[in-house]
This record gives C-alpha cells, sequence and structure tokens, in this order.
C-alpha cells in the first residue's frame, strides 16, 4: 500500500479516537504524543504539559462542535 494512504489514515484514525475520548471526558487517556499530533493537524502549537494539552483539545473541539459551558 502507498505508505501517504496509511499515513491518512492512521492520522484520521487518531482523530477520531481523540475525538471519542474527548466525547466520553477521558482525553486524559490520551498519549501527549497524539495530542500534540492532532492540535498540530488542525494547526495549533501544541504545549507542553499533559494538563494543557488536554485544555487545548477541549477548546478545540468545543469550537468546532459549536459547544457552550
Amino acid at each position: 500500500l502507498d505508505d501517504t494512504f496509511d499515513k491518512r489514515l492512521k492520522l484520521d484514525q487518531d482523530a477520531d479516537t481523540i475525538t471519542v475520548l474527548w466525547n466520553n471526558n477521558k482525553l486524559q487517556k490520551a498519549s501527549n504524543a497524539s495530542l500534540k499530533e492532532f492540535l498540530k493537524d488542525n494547526g495549533i502549537q501544541p504545549k507542553r504539559l499533559k494538563a494543557d494539552l488536554v485544555a487545548q483539545v477541549d477548546e478545540l473541539l468545543h469550537a468546532k462542535f459549536n459547544i457552550r459551558d
């Protein structure tokens, strides 16, 4: 298979996984690497600490799905 296709498929799966974890309030279970990759793929410079990464992803997905607390 084409490497680009494999990488794109993996990115899609990672994004889906992050979204599912977010929907279930379990973003803490995601690895720092996947959180950082998800943020970079969405044009956001990731921070260093896990709590900050989780907050960044949470803010991004709230905005994406137009959810207000």
